[in-house]
């Protein structure tokens, strides 16, 4: 500050004055209060957060991610779908005959899951089902999810070392075992609980581990 600064009776500064400060690093406008540092999948949740690929519920003391809780289907194509920042238009349409009544003011879900079919990340529980609420499997997370990516771009994903053996095995599903043996080999089910309860590819999969899989999906897709 100058000499040339004055105080409301017009006296000025005597001297320059110099100083410093730092400014904090700003803390995420919309933390989740049942998500803390430390716990598991937090970096991914507030990572694909604050890429406005998920978001959160309403709770008595601010908003909640739920991490335990089990996804829709119809909830995973709009979660795959801001991963890859895929365009999803109103009047984007797909063979699945169980989808609610269009909405045409709303893109979620029936474009969504247009969406991800369009781009081979679904082809459905059969040629004209999608099962929009039924929870999505860790099975069909990392197929949906390998599709994604080398649909995106063939490179991405390496083939598995030979004698790779995987957590799940392969022999579980002729098209889910080799997708999870391929996920796993390049790190998409980094983070992951891959053995104990959690060894079976077919149970649910929760909000939390979804988060972790597509949060190492985008690391994927980030140069």
């Amino acid at each position: 500050m100058t000499v040339g600064i004055k105080d409301t009776l017009g006296n000025p500064l005597q001297s320059p004055w110099e100083w410093t400060f730092t400014i904090a690093a700003a803390t995420p406008p919309d933390t989740f209060v049942d998500m803390q540092p430390g716990d598991p999948y937090y970096t991914a949740i507030q990572g694909l957060y604050e890429a406005g690929i998920v978001s959160g519920d309403d709770g008595p003391l601010g908003p909640e991610f739920r991490p335990n809780n089990p996804v829709w289907r119809q909830q995973f194509a709009k979660m795959i779908c801001g991963v890859l920042d895929l365009t999803v238009t109103e009047g984007m349409t797909s063979p699945f005959t169980d989808l609610e009544d269009n909405i045409p003011t709303k893109l979620y879900p029936n474009e969504y899951v247009a969406a991800a079919y369009a781009y081979g990340i679904t082809t459905g529980t059969t040629a004209t089902t999608f099962g929009p609420y039924l929870d999505i499997s860790r099975a069909q997370v990392v197929t949906m999810v390998v599709r994604a990516l080398q649909t995106h771009d063939p490179t991405l994903l390496s083939p598995p070392p030979i004698g790779f053996t995987n957590a799940w095995g392969v022999s579980f599903s002729a098209i889910h075992g080799p997708n999870a043996r391929l996920a796993e080999a390049n790190g998409l089910l980094a983070g992951l609980p891959l053995t104990g309860a959690a060894k079976d590819p077919w149970a649910s999969m929760s909000r939390g581990e979804v988060a972790q899989v597509l949060w190492n999906a985008l690391q994927k897709l980030t140069p």
